[in-house]
């Protein structure tokens, strides 16, 4: 259970990665 567990914490991480890169662009394109 605790493999799973760490795969899921993984995956959240991988979102969160994500979900902030998406920002970034998000903030780029409205400073230009």
């Amino acid at each position: 259970m605790k493999e799973h567990e760490k795969t899921k914490d993984e995956e959240i991480n991988v979102f969160d990665l994500v979900d902030r890169q998406k920002e970034k662009k998000t903030l780029n394109l409205i400073n230009n």
